[in-house]
């Protein structure tokens, strides 16, 4: 109930998140050639754009305390994990590989930033899903199949992560403890499952 537009422009707007107050939302604006990041307030007033280049800025995702925003861009050839302030500036990036970095996600705690390495192999799209440090030190597998885990987000605790995954024929969405063990599948249909995410639930 009560839904409401709160962006109203020529282009389209898209991968919305909350800031974790609840006061604001950072969200995508698709210009076709490119994309860039923006900020508004919870209600669609005063828009403001973070980044301004030619590439695309995708995936934004709000640090637990507020701070910081990590995203992914190909500005600098192919999509790798950068970082930046709230207000746009200090934009770092934390990846350097010939692979695609792909939607990074903060840990519950801020101290760490998990995400999806998408490469080429055996003739074929695959990829793992990694983590590092919030300055982008002590890169660490999480998973390897040969085939695909990707989107990968954290439970409330940190223990674990939910991801989607084709290593069993076509994307479902599974569980697995912080360190990529104890794989579980949580779906099991012939469509399409994915973009899974943890809702935390307030104990009465």
């Amino acid at each position: 109930s009560d839904v409401r537009q709160l962006t109203a422009t020529s282009e389209n707007e898209e991968h919305p998140e909350f800031t974790p107050d609840g006061k604001r939302i950072v969200f995508v604006r698709d210009y076709e050639a490119r994309t860039e990041i923006w900020i508004m307030g919870a209600d669609g007033r005063n828009p403001r754009r973070l980044t301004r280049n030619d590439a695309r800025d995708e995936r934004p995702f709000v640090s637990a305390d507020g701070r910081r925003i990590v995203f992914m861009s190909n500005r600098d050839g192919n999509y790798e994990i950068y970082a930046m302030a709230m207000d746009g500036s200090r934009q770092t990036r934390l990846t350097r590989t010939p692979e695609w970095e792909i939607f990074p996600t903060w840990s519950p705690d801020g101290r760490e930033i998990a995400y999806a390495r998408k490469f080429r192999a055996e003739g074929r799209m695959q990829g793992m899903l990694r983590a590092m440090r919030a300055d982008g030190s002590g890169d660490r597998e999480i998973t390897r199949v040969e085939t695909r885990d990707e989107n990968p987000a954290w439970s409330p605790d940190g223990r674990f992560l939910v991801f989607q995954s084709v290593r069993d024929g076509n994307f479902e969405v599974y569980r697995a403890a912080r360190d990529g063990s104890d794989p579980v599948r949580l779906t099991d249909d012939p469509a399409w499952d994915g973009w899974a995410a943890f809702v935390p639930v307030r104990r009465r």
